[in-house]
């Protein structure tokens, strides 16, 4: 099984349906974490945001995590 290919392959998904998937949640954390940054220097900003994007987030992904382990 080719090193580069194994992961793809086991997540039954093309290079571009994982590129979307990843490079979308990252880019999703990336802004989190930008919210968090001025939060923590502002706390009156942004007060409840953050953590409801890691709530969304964390859904997101068990959903990922259910529907690929219920196709095994």
């Amino acid at each position: 099984m080719n090193f580069f290919t194994r992961h793809l392959r086991e997540s039954e998904e093309n290079y571009f349906e994982h590129f979307l998937v990843t490079f979308s949640t990252a880019f999703w954390l990336i802004g989190t974490g930008l919210i968090l940054l001025c939060h923590a220097v502002l706390p009156f900003l942004f007060v409840s945001k953050a953590g409801n994007n890691v709530r969304k987030i964390n859904q997101v992904m068990q959903k990922r995590v259910e529907f690929f382990s219920k196709k095994k």
